[in-house]
């Protein structure tokens, strides 16, 4: 698990409760959303299942990671979204947001550049 790895760490760690869903090692459910909303960010990186240039939005693939997801960035001053060309153009069951409500999009590469939103970042 990823918090072996913090064992020496010199940052404070924070762990939600709720239901672990290990698929993307995250916890979701009502304790997870409602632990989440007492904390305040100065970014939320935020990454998805799928976007779509033509409808302009952010999908992901299940509800109880959707909801943490927009809860994140709610309570963020600034939200990125971190895609790999792999989800360009991917419509997933659950819509996260618009992309234009992204302070910035980093993706690591894209065929379409004229769709492309203009808060889009190529690393």
């Amino acid at each position: 698990m990823f918090l072996q790895r913090l064992e020496n760490s010199f940052a404070n760690v924070y762990c939600l409760g709720g239901d672990y869903l290990d698929k993307y090692q995250m916890t979701m459910g009502p304790i997870a959303t409602a632990q989440l909303s007492t904390f305040n960010f100065d970014a939320a990186y935020i990454s998805c299942a799928g976007v779509s240039f033509e409808n302009n939005m952010g999908y992901t693939a299940e509800i109880g990671t959707n909801v943490i997801k927009q809860q994140a960035k709610r309570q963020a001053l600034h939200s990125y979204l971190i895609i790999d060309d792999s989800k360009i153009e991917m419509i997933g069951f659950c819509t996260i947001d618009k992309l234009d409500a992204f302070d910035k999009i980093y993706c690591n590469k894209i065929d379409d550049i004229e769709n492309a939103p203009e808060n889009m970042v190529w690393v």
